[in-house]
């Protein structure tokens, strides 16, 4: 891949340098050293890959991720030196379609130790995910069986899945959750699970409603936002409880939203809501169709107000989906049907 880096310490611009050429399928495009820089190299030759540093003079690299993003589009790793003391701006990056996040490696004999081995990891997905590679479905085993539990009985259920661009378009939904939501929120944000607790912590700064991570083991409860927390597929077992599974499967989100929709699909005993956000690739849209044949209502993000309309775009495609629309517009559909205590969800896209 052809790989920008944008940063201004020359330091971190060389330690990035000599890991992106020790994979000799990459090589180096440009350099630049504040975010309206990186604009201009851009618009002169956009990359396959940008390294992006957010604390920057001139210009960001929240707002030079929106630039980029909106005139000359490509991926875009966040490489910051503390992602921990720049939750905002990290959350707020990957809103306008940064992919992910890692520490900037170090300058030392190992090349970078272990944050450099984890970048040139990322570096290396996000070329399989560029590359277009195609997510396939998972299937799950357990012993007991809630499907023979009334539907009544169960929390109603809320799942989202959302990719390159999401945790805005989160955040205009839940931000519209009253605190007493008579649902459970199940939501499969594609991020590395050394993050997950920070995404957790910005989706709680958002919303009235309580946020927890997804635990294996633990049962769903209505009124709570869940969030996917480790590097490993999420599914909802027969017996109604979170379980983490990793596959030797080749898909190439993991946590993957097909995993999670077809499991729900195939074990929740009631019917609810799924919804596909802004997504590089196909993930989810396969797993979307299985909840609408489910009688599930099921809604893709309109293109409009994607940032990248690649998931929503394959679910429309496949007739996965019951309403199109803009981000905006979601949180009250969902309430609608939803936010009463009597379910109106009703036949599949009723």
């Amino acid at each position: 891949m052809r790989i920008g880096i944008v940063n201004d310490v020359r330091m971190a611009v060389e330690i990035l340098r000599r890991l992106i050429v020790k994979d000799k399928k990459n090589e180096v495009a440009w350099v630049a050293y504040n975010g309206e820089e990186a604009i201009k190299r851009c618009q002169e030759d956009t990359p396959d890959l940008i390294l992006m540093d957010l604390v920057m003079p001139v210009m960001n690299g929240v707002e030079a991720t929106r630039i980029i993003m909106k005139n000359t589009p490509c991926a875009i790793l966040i490489v910051t030196a503390s992602v921990e003391g720049n939750l905002n701006m990290v959350f707020n990056a990957m809103g306008h379609g940064a992919l992910d996040v890692v520490r900037t490696p170090s300058l030392d004999a190992n090349c970078g130790g272990e944050d450099g081995e984890l970048l040139l990891k990322k570096v290396k997905n996000i070329g399989v995910i560029v590359a277009g590679a195609k997510a396939k479905v998972g299937d799950s085993e357990s012993t007991d069986d809630i499907r023979n539990v009334k539907a009544s009985e169960v929390p109603r259920l809320l799942a989202i899945g959302a990719s390159t661009g999401g945790p805005n378009a989160l955040a205009k939904i839940v931000s519209q959750f009253p605190a007493d939501v008579p649902f459970a929120t199940v939501i499969i944000q594609h991020v590395d699970e050394e993050f997950a607790p920070g995404f957790a912590q910005w989706i709680s700064s958002q919303t009235k409603v309580p946020v927890a991570l997804a635990k294996h083991g633990a049962r769903i409860r209505e009124g709570v936002i869940y969030i996917a927390e480790k590097n490993a597929h999420l599914i909802v077992t027969k017996n109604g409880c979170f379980q983490y599974y990793c596959s030797q499967e080749n898909i190439s989100y993991c946590p993957s939203v097909d995993v999670f929709f077809n499991s729900i699909a195939e074990n929740w005993p009631s019917i609810g809501i799924g919804a596909l956000l802004t997504g590089m690739g196909s993930d989810g849209a396969q797993g979307l169709k299985a909840l609408k044949e489910k009688n599930w209502y099921t809604i893709a993000e309109h293109e409009n107000s994607c940032v990248v309309y690649g998931m929503p775009k394959v679910a429309v495609n496949i007739d996965a989906v019951c309403a199109i629309l803009e981000v905006e517009e979601i949180a009250g559909a969902i309430l609608s049907k939803m936010g009463k205590k009597k379910l109106l969800v009703g036949d599949s896209c009723k």
